[in-house]
């Protein structure tokens, strides 16, 4: 059964308020799609900010991936490389995150 994890940030406002600290961090989550965890177990891999940021509720970013079932992504969510990038590339750059997974 296919799983859907998601991932919602509020990123830190001086982010996207200094020069390109907006660019740099995108450059940071694209790399995300470079981890060979990522490659080999993840379906899709997209990031993007809200189409209706009023909507939003202060949730400024978000990661949208598919897995072909639990097991792959459980091997995606204990890899050392995966939670090498939560550490560098999210944790310093966001006051919240949120995390939701359904299955279809």
């Amino acid at each position: 059964m296919p799983l859907i994890h998601i991932v919602l940030l509020k990123v830190k406002a001086d982010i996207f308020e200094k020069g390109n600290g907006k660019d740099e961090l995108v450059a940071k989550l694209d790399s995300l799609k470079e981890l060979p965890i990522a490659k080999t177990n993840c379906q899709e891999l997209s990031w993007g900010p809200p189409v209706y940021s009023e909507r939003a509720k202060g949730w400024n970013y978000g990661l949208y991936t598919k897995f072909a079932d639990k097991a792959a992504f459980e091997q995606y969510r204990d890899d050392e490389g995966h939670r090498s990038f939560v550490q560098t590339a999210i944790t310093p750059n966001v006051d919240e995150v949120m995390a939701y997974d359904f299955e279809y």
